[in-house]
């Protein structure tokens, strides 16, 4: 069954602020500035393989019901057939 994963931002007072350090070999390290007010939920590999089981879960479900209105509406033919070939195997 799919466990749900709330999702939620990340949110820094003030927002959209960055602070730029100038390295020794000519690079720059950019890195949030401001404080964290609420810390958003992480993009790692257990909720992103979470949310491809769920969705693969959906899709298997969605086949299994479409498949079974299919053979709901499928006309089977009922009757007794009386097998007379008395041939030897493999031409009976």
């Amino acid at each position: 069954m799919y466990k749900r994963t709330y999702w939620e931002d990340e949110v820094r007072s003030p927002s959209n602020r960055y602070t730029v350090t100038d390295n020794a070999d000519g690079t720059k390290t950019i890195t949030k500035a401001g404080t964290v007010m609420q810390q958003g939920t992480f993009q790692d590999q257990e909720h992103f393989n979470n949310m491809e089981a769920g969705i693969t879960d959906a899709h298997l479900a969605a086949q299994l019901m479409l498949n079974a209105l299919r053979q709901n509406e499928w006309e089977i033919e009922r009757g007794e057939v009386t097998l007379t070939n008395n041939a030897i195997y493999p031409m009976n």
